[in-house]
């Protein structure tokens, strides 16, 4: 069943996500968990944020990869997605390879959308303000989400400007911090960057992706 915002006694057409779910891993390769409930069709997109980008994230089979952000130095954010088929395990295993063990994951449920993404876009740099990238969307009603990573001594929970709604923010204690927001784009055309940040000038990595209504 399809959710939606209500606004002033109207219906609004952009998707609403149904659930989500987050675990992190500290040590070992292997990360298991239990996905949040969808239906037959619905759309999950899992952000993995690993303190490191030779950190190779694994996801599990079927699952396609929407963008892989980060340089060889610095930390890494991976966005995969993957429709509900019928049958599917409730239970997956996300498993990394290389130095450093520290990875979140943020798995968000979206009910009547398309497969993603109607269009995304990735940056990455060193500031105290982490520009979220703009994206074009082509069709109306669509929902952004904006991924933010950083890593490293001192680090802490990602803040958002006002345009956005923060959905999400973890941080394992002086590893790594992953931060989500999301933004409703009603109609089509370019949904301008999106600041995220610290108190601090960190090394960043961010995504943007846009998912699109099917009703």
């Amino acid at each position: 069943m399809s959710m939606y915002w209500f606004n002033s006694g109207s219906v609004d057409l952009v998707p609403q996500i149904s659930a989500t779910v987050y675990h992190f891993k500290t040590t070992g390769s292997t990360l298991t968990f239990n996905l949040p409930p969808a239906e037959v069709g619905d759309i999950r997109i899992a952000a993995v944020a690993s303190i490191r980008a030779y950190v190779t994230s694994r996801p599990p089979t079927g699952w396609v990869t929407i963008q892989d952000n980060g340089s060889w130095s610095n930390n890494n954010l991976f966005v995969f997605g993957r429709a509900k088929q019928a049958g599917d395990p409730d239970a997956v295993s996300w498993a990394t390879a290389g130095y450093d063990s520290e990875f979140i994951v943020f798995v968000a449920v979206l009910p009547k959308v398309a497969p993603v993404p109607n269009a995304s876009a990735k940056s990455e740099g060193t500031g105290l303000t982490w520009p979220t990238p703009a994206v074009t969307t082509t069709v109306p009603n669509c929902l952004i989400l904006r991924y933010a990573v950083s890593s490293g001594t001192g680090v802490t929970e990602i803040a958002w400007g006002s345009d956005v709604e923060s959905i999400f923010s973890y941080t394992i204690a002086d590893k790594v911090t992953l931060g989500v927001a999301i933004q409703k784009a009603r109609d089509p055309g370019v949904y301008a960057a999106v600041n995220a940040g610290q108190p601090a000038s960190r090394r960043f990595s961010t995504t943007t992706v846009a998912a699109a209504s099917i009703d």
